[in-house]
């Protein structure tokens, strides 16, 4: 992985962190004027690799409030992609799983309440990726990656329940292999079901 985007890598994070340990008073606040929210993704990834294209994946995430209109999240994502390589050393790469776990600053530009249900997001965060193969050594990577999304809140459920659509723009180490890919850029769409715990 080159050492430009090593850095940006660091940037990102040292900025997360910074948010997040220098205003613990606005956080407090935050938490007890806001929501803790739990939530669910089914989506589809398109890879910019010919190699793996990418494919169905089903995530879990936490958004905890720091500010009135920040939050930090946490999610984990789990991706089954297809493998289009052809046997390499004699091996076949077989389907490649994909382990996501990622946190985001995330940004609401307007917060879905009981008298204007409809909200919209935008953020961007740090993660870890993980690739299993069937036949061939695992491997990881970090990388970045920017958001923005939509959400409804329903009025059934106490206006505790909300549902989405999400994209995402991942720029991530690739596995370790034959292809020559050193970074993939990763188009992320998920539809997003959350539920309010307070």
């Amino acid at each position: 992985m080159g050492s430009p985007f090593r850095s940006l890598f660091c940037v990102g994070v040292a900025a997360a962190a910074a948010l997040l340990f220098t205003t613990p008073s606005a956080a407090q606040r935050a938490r007890s004027e806001s929501p803790i929210v739990v939530g669910g993704t089914r989506g589809v990834d398109g890879s910019s690799a010919h190699a793996y294209p990418g494919g169905p994946e089903i995530g879990g995430l936490v958004e905890l409030p720091i500010a009135h209109d920040l939050k930090v999240r946490g999610e984990v994502g789990f991706g089954f992609w297809d493998d289009d390589l052809p046997p390499f050393d004699g091996i076949s790469d077989g389907d490649l799983r994909r382990t996501r776990i990622a946190g985001s600053i995330i940004k609401s530009l307007q917060e879905p309440l009981t008298r204007r249900r409809l909200g919209y997001y935008v953020g961007g965060g740090a993660g870890l990726y993980f690739y299993r193969f069937a036949e061939r050594s695992d491997s990881s990577g970090v990388g970045v990656h920017g958001l923005g999304g939509v959400e409804y809140l329903l009025p059934q459920g106490g206006n505790r329940w909300l549902v989405g659509g999400e994209a995402q723009l991942q720029i991530i180490g690739a596995p370790e292999g034959p292809a020559d890919d050193d970074l993939l850029k990763v188009f992320h769409v998920a539809a997003v079901v959350k539920y309010r715990l307070r």
